[in-house]
């Protein structure tokens, strides 16, 4: 039986093509085997805790995710020419 978890990445922000690692997992949870997804959002940026995703004019895609051990990598662009406050929700799937 396989398990699927949620995960999501603090707040940041960037601009352009860069290659993005989250990290911070508990041990073991996710591994070169697993399988993720990821979704990347814009943020409203109210300087609060409580900035919410939004549908902005900015491009942003997640091209390639490689899980490795208690953390993912990938690759992140953000097609604006300033930063942009975002994050980005993984699913991970072991089993």
């Amino acid at each position: 039986m396989s398990t699927v978890t949620a995960y999501w990445s603090q707040p940041r922000t960037a601009n352009g093509s860069f290659v993005y690692t989250i990290g911070g997992f508990p041990p073991g949870a996710v591994t070169p085997n697993s399988i993720v997804t990821a979704q990347i959002s814009e943020l409203t940026n109210s300087g609060t805790s409580n900035d919410v995703p939004f549908i902005g004019d900015a491009v942003m895609r997640v091209d390639n995710i490689a899980p490795a051990q208690d953390n993912v990598v990938m690759r992140v662009e953000i097609d604006w020419a300033s930063p942009l406050l975002f994050e980005i929700n993984l699913l991970v799937s072991n089993g």
